[in-house]
């Protein structure tokens, strides 16, 4: 599974093999069949146990099979919906005052920046899957990330209409500027040739604090 999301991230389900997972793992390519029958069951054992943060339990019985196409989409939306889940930025929409606008966004922000670290490797796989797959990209691209801005986009526009945030012409840039930060920084640095040179722990924090710069005015 640790193989499968390297290379799915880098070439798509469509694009991998399974001679590539085995060469990363450094066993013969027959070695991978004795888990899962094809590279779509090992797409599914990724979906089904691999976004999970405890340990992975071995399955029953092996080799792994794939389901239905439906099961895995059914299963995708569920994991994704349990595993990136932004209670920070739910509770924001549910409150009428804001005392203190910048923590409530250095919260919703640190929220967004951690989810996105934590399934960047699963994140990474399945949208360089569903750019070759309509079924995917769909949910990847239209369910999934296309509501994140609009959510996004419409808590800025709340806040910016009541003068907590300063906001230019379109809350819709400003929403894409807030995701596409921290999408960088907690997902794609760890792919770039040249990174920044600063600990995790560091870029995290800057990040969150120039975002909260960017949004709130110095004097409430």
């Amino acid at each position: 599974m640790d193989a499968a999301l390297d290379v799915f991230g880098e070439r798509g389900l469509k694009g991998a093999r399974i001679g590539d997972i085995a060469n990363r793992m450094g066993v013969a390519h027959g070695t991978v069949y004795n888990y899962v029958d094809s590279k779509d069951a090992l797409f599914w054992l990724l979906i089904d146990r691999g976004m999970r943060p405890e340990a992975v339990e071995p399955p029953i019985e092996l080799p792994v099979t794939a389901p239905s196409q439906d099961q895995v989409l059914a299963r995708l939306v569920e994991q994704i919906t349990t595993g990136f889940a932004l209670p920070a930025l739910d509770a924001a929409f549910a409150r009428d005052t804001v005392p203190d606008a910048r923590a409530e966004l250095t919260g919703v922000v640190e929220e967004l920046y951690d989810r996105t670290l934590e399934t960047r490797r699963f994140a990474s796989a399945f949208e360089r899957s569903a750019l070759d797959l309509p079924e995917l990209y769909q949910l990847f691209f239209v369910r999934v990330r296309r509501v994140l801005f609009e959510r996004v986009e419409t808590y800025i526009a709340l806040r910016a209409e009541h003068g907590y945030f300063r906001v230019g012409v379109s809350a819709e840039v400003s929403a894409r500027y807030l995701v596409e930060t921290v999408t960088f920084f907690a997902r794609h640095r760890y792919r770039d040739p040249d990174p920044v040179r600063a600990s995790d722990g560091d870029v995290r924090a800057q990040v969150v604090e120039l975002l909260a710069n960017a949004f709130t005015p110095e004097k409430p």
